[in-house]
């Protein structure tokens, strides 16, 4: 958390004051979904509000925190992901609000998911298991692929597009996202294939990989130079 050239502590998380959702609540866009890994009563404010007008509310915690404020969080989500690692499905109950979608990833283990729809219920916990890849070199922001395959496929149309969403089309999305996750952890961080692939290298390593393919190679040699450049605020490196 600190710059390896000058030593200082790089910019944390800051949670959004009730105040400024205040100030900012007529200046801000219309959203097809609103995303939140972390809660603060101005994030809960901004929340309530999109998920008022329509749009998917996604809910990724990685840890309880404040308990009023997380289960308040539940309540207003539509999608609610989290690890088993960080959080006991126990403490995540099923809200009183509908229409919604829960899933536990558990690593190399897959997931499972329980979701209330219009056109499809589930019996209890649904699993489905992780994807095959040749080369395993880095996990960080494995989740956060899983989730951008998810909300590519389901988060067009706001919370209508979840509504009425079908089985297997939940499933291909959940799918989608799993091998999202999968083509990550081939690279060296969070965002070291977005650095090395262009998007048809991406969408051929995906279908590849939805396909059972295991042996290709997805990840080419690293090469540092292809990083994005890193800026510290205090010294400029």
């Amino acid at each position: 958390m600190r710059c390896p050239v000058c030593g200082n502590r790089l910019p944390s998380f800051r949670p959004v004051t009730g105040n400024c959702v205040e100030s900012l609540s007529s200046k801000l866009p219309d959203a097809d979904v609103f995303f939140f890994d972390r809660t603060s009563r101005g994030i809960l404010d901004l929340a309530a509000r999109y998920f008022e007008d329509g749009a998917l509310v996604v809910f990724e915690p990685s840890g309880i925190g404040e308990p009023r404020h997380f289960e308040e969080a539940i309540e207003i989500s539509h999608v609610v992901k989290f690890s088993n690692d960080r959080i006991k499905s126990s403490e995540v109950p099923a809200p009183d609000s509908y229409p919604y979608l829960h899933i536990e990833t558990m690593g190399s283990k897959g997931l499972r998911y329980r979701c209330q729809l219009e056109k499809y219920s589930s019996d209890g916990w649904e699993k489905m298991p992780a994807n095959n890849v040749s080369s395993i070199r880095d996990t960080a922001g494995a989740g956060d692929w899983c989730t951008a395959g998810l909300l590519q496929r389901l988060g067009h149309g706001g919370a209508d597009s979840l509504t009425s969403v079908r089985k297997t089309t939940l499933r291909s999305a959940i799918q989608l996202g799993q091998a999202m996750s999968a083509w990550s952890c081939s690279f060296e961080s969070e965002r070291g294939g977005m650095y090395q692939s262009t998007v048809a290298d991406f969408r051929d390593a995906i279908d590849k990989i939805m396909d059972g393919d295991d042996e290709t190679e997805i990840c080419p040699d690293w090469d540092s130079s292809k990083t994005a450049p890193y800026l510290c605020v205090e010294c400029g490196s």
